[in-house]
Parts: C-alpha cells; sequence; structure tokens
C-alpha cells in the first residue's frame, strides 16, 4: 500500500482542471475550467510538481479522484488555425452540451496531456487509498 499526500486548497476558486483537445484536423484548443472546491494528490518524494509561483501540479494516477465541484469559469486558448465561428461553435458545443472532458469522436476531436493544478495555501494531508491522516505541518519537505 503507497503513502502519498492529499492536497486541499484552503481557498476557494483555487483548482484548474485542464486538457488538450485535439480536432481530426490538427487544431488544438486547451481548457482550464476553475473549480471551488475539490483536491488532488502527491507522492511523498515528488517536489518537482511544486513550482515558485505557488501552484502544485498534481498527480492524476493516484488517490481516488479529484472530487472537483462548483466549476467556477471555463477558459479556451485556441491555436490561430481557429476562426472566430470555429471558436463560438466550439465553446457552445462544450459549455451548451455538457460534453464534458472525454474524447469526443462523433466531434471530431480526442482530448489528451489533462492536468490538475490547486493553488496555495493549501492543506497537506497523509493518505493512502484506505484513509487519510491529518499532517499538522503543511511543509511537505519533512
Amino acid at each position: 500500500m503507497s503513502i502519498f499526500y492529499r492536497i486541499t486548497p484552503i481557498n476557494k476558486k483555487s483548482i484548474d482542471f485542464s486538457c488538450d483537445v485535439i480536432a481530426e484536423d490538427g487544431r488544438t484548443c486547451t481548457i482550464t475550467q476553475r473549480y471551488s472546491y475539490g483536491q488532488g494528490f502527491l507522492p511523498l518524494n515528488d517536489k518537482d510538481k511544486r513550482n515558485e509561483r505557488g501552484s502544485i501540479e498534481c498527480d492524476l494516477d493516484l488517490g481516488w479522484g479529484a472530487e472537483l465541484d462548483e466549476l467556477e469559469s471555463t477558459q479556451f486558448e485556441f491555436d490561430d488555425a481557429f476562426t472566430d465561428i470555429d471558436k463560438q461553435v466550439f465553446k457552445n458545443l462544450w459549455n451548451e452540451h455538457d460534453v464534458g472532458l472525454d474524447d469526443q469522436p462523433e466531434h471530431g476531436w480526442r482530448i489528451d496531456n489533462y492536468r490538475l493544478v490547486i493553488y496555495e495555501p493549501v492543506l497537506w494531508e497523509l493518505a493512502n487509498d484506505e484513509q487519510v491522516t491529518p499532517k499538522a505541518d503543511a511543509n511537505p519537505s519533512h
């Protein structure tokens, strides 16, 4: 049984879940969704995902899911190949039809490079697949 950190933001609106959407014709769009609540996980010895900007890129293969709640906003970063009309059609399809973050072959795209970033301050807790143990020290360097 592995032990890892469960990371929970202290402030609301401090979690970004993003992905790259690749259309059949090679055009790409990066989508970032900001959430009020959720959690992330990080291995005990993986300090490379913490950066000087006060954010932590979590490991999506650890833990039991991000449990994201209360979507606050969705941002789209389109490459230059998208026309203004293409951008609006894509945004409408994404937002109004709740297509979600799964591959959408019927819409002609696939989704890749999922990322979960949590912004500090955060609560660090030791966890395994069965339980969470609160950690008094918010600094994971110990």
